[in-house]
């Protein structure tokens, strides 16, 4: 995986739970993305 494709992907799970951040909600977020082909 790309380095730009990893912040990217960061970047995602954290807007997506920005609103009600949870350092799991972000971490499960980050491997189901990172986890994907």
């Amino acid at each position: 995986m790309s380095r730009v494709a990893l912040i990217e992907t960061i970047f995602f799970c954290c807007v997506v739970h920005s609103k009600r951040y949870s350092v799991e909600q972000d971490r499960r977020c980050f491997e189901n993305e990172t986890s994907a082909p």
